[in-house]
């Protein structure tokens, strides 16, 4: 993987820089519709937060991860689709995906259940 963009400079944006520099995945850059300036990751590195509209044609065509769990992620892929994005995706994509360096994974890809593990769930209805 050549690199990403991050969409999002939040609590979920952080913990995806910090996934990614784990893991080795080049981040080309910080998207946020409402913040600017910059932030420093745990590794050090300097990233510049940008507004979404404000890249390039040519650049649009990185794959962009959204990193936001406090909106729904449909509206925001379209909005930035209308930037001219081309391939959006949410972040925790990225972590169903078997990559070393960080121990978060996406639990929707378990597999098989053990009839042990099934009956330790707590069912709400």
């Amino acid at each position: 993987m050549k690199g990403i963009f991050l969409y999002g400079a939040g609590e979920l944006g952080r913990l995806a820089v910090e996934f990614c520099e784990a893991c080795k995945v080049p981040v080309c850059g910080i998207l946020d519709r409402n913040r600017s300036g910059s932030f420093v990751s745990k590794r050090g590195r300097a990233y510049q937060i940008l507004a979404p509209q404000a890249k390039a044609q040519d650049v649009k065509k990185t794959p962009l991860a959204v990193a936001i769990a406090s909106l729904p992620y449909l509206p925001i892929r379209r909005q930035l689709q209308r930037y001219g994005w081309k391939h959006v995706f949410p972040f925790y994509r990225l972590t169903s995906l078997r990559l070393k360096g960080h121990p978060l994974r996406n639990g929707w890809m378990l597999g098989n259940v053990t009839a042990k593990e099934y009956s330790l769930v707590a069912w709400i209805s």
